[in-house]
């Protein structure tokens, strides 16, 4: 499993994690398994073993949900560009 220092959910303002799930653009196959997941929030809640049990919800999905809500959080803690982690996860594809 990847770690990301300096990146705490709980740094996040409660308000942004109460947004639907849209906002984090997820595929559309995580998109619809997790269709009864109402925010981020909810969706923090469950484990990765109960996500993986999700009817069409594999690995690629949890791979693809995994990056998306660190990319949320990266992005809401309002970190510079030069910032390590933004460079950590820089993908020019």
């Amino acid at each position: 499993m990847t770690t990301v220092p300096d990146c705490r959910i709980k740094a996040i303002a409660a308000p942004l994690l109460s947004y639907p799930l849209g906002v984090l653009n997820l595929t559309v196959r995580a998109s619809n398994c997790l269709r009864g997941v109402p925010s981020i929030d909810a969706l923090l809640v469950l484990n990765e073993a109960e996500l993986i049990k999700t009817r069409n919800f594999g690995r690629t999905s949890l791979l693809d949900v995994r990056r998306k809500l660190v990319h949320f959080c990266v992005d809401h803690l309002a970190l510079p560009p030069g910032h390590p982690i933004r460079m950590a996860l820089y993908d020019p594809h």
